[in-house]
Parts: C-alpha cells; structure tokens; sequence
C-alpha cells in the first residue's frame, strides 16, 4: 500500500478539528432534544399504577442484569 494512500485513508477516518468542533455541540443538542421523546417512550410502555411516578417501571437492575418489563 501506497504511503500517501494510507494517509488519506487515516485522515478520513479520524475527525479534525473543524469536525470536533461543530460535532460535540450538534451531538450535544442531539442528546437534550431526544431526551423527552425517551422519557415519554418509557411512560408509553409502562403501566399506569397509583403511585409516584403514575407509572411501573419497565426496566430492573436483579441479580446484576438488566432486565426489561415489557
């Protein structure tokens, strides 16, 4: 393989800095946008029970294993 080649390959791959700097606030925005959509999918397959939250938990923590409550 071509020395040259090998660079541009490398230089595709790993971001620079313009990249960086425009992709952690996008990423960032990104995140606390979905947050909400996240938040009200979890309530969407819960179930409602008098309680606080109004609402059972879809997901536990047992014997160190995630379980999901679907």
């Amino acid at each position: 393989m071509n020395m040259r080649k090998f660079k541009r390959r490398i230089n595709r791959i790993i971001p620079n800095g313009r990249q960086l700097v425009i992709g952690v606030p996008f990423i960032w925005l990104f995140l606390f946008f979905m947050l909400p959509f996240f938040i009200v999918l979890k309530i969407s397959f819960a179930e409602a029970d008098v309680a606080i939250p109004p609402y059972t938990e879809i997901y536990t923590f047992a014997e160190q294993k995630l379980q999901l409550l679907l």
